[in-house]
């Protein structure tokens, strides 16, 4: 889903420091379902980093890091 939704958006992202603003815009306004496109790739990103940060904590939790790895 991120690399669909980024892909997407990047074909009309514009990075330079003048018009990005107005890329984002365009975006928005002109691309059919850009809003939720957009939406939809910033919420991905933030659910991929929670469970990033859950797979951490159950490691520590588990202690899977230890050498005897036999509780895992």
């Amino acid at each position: 889903m991120q690399i669909i939704t980024g892909v997407t958006l990047g074909f009309h992202y514009c990075a330079d420091i003048q018009m990005a603003f107005d890329s984002i815009e365009h975006i928005h306004r002109d691309v059919q379902y850009g809003a939720l496109i957009r939406y939809t790739h910033s919420n991905g990103a933030a659910f991929f980093f929670i469970t990033v940060y859950a797979h951490i904590a159950k490691s520590l939790y588990y202690s899977s890091f230890r050498s005897p790895r036999q509780g895992v």
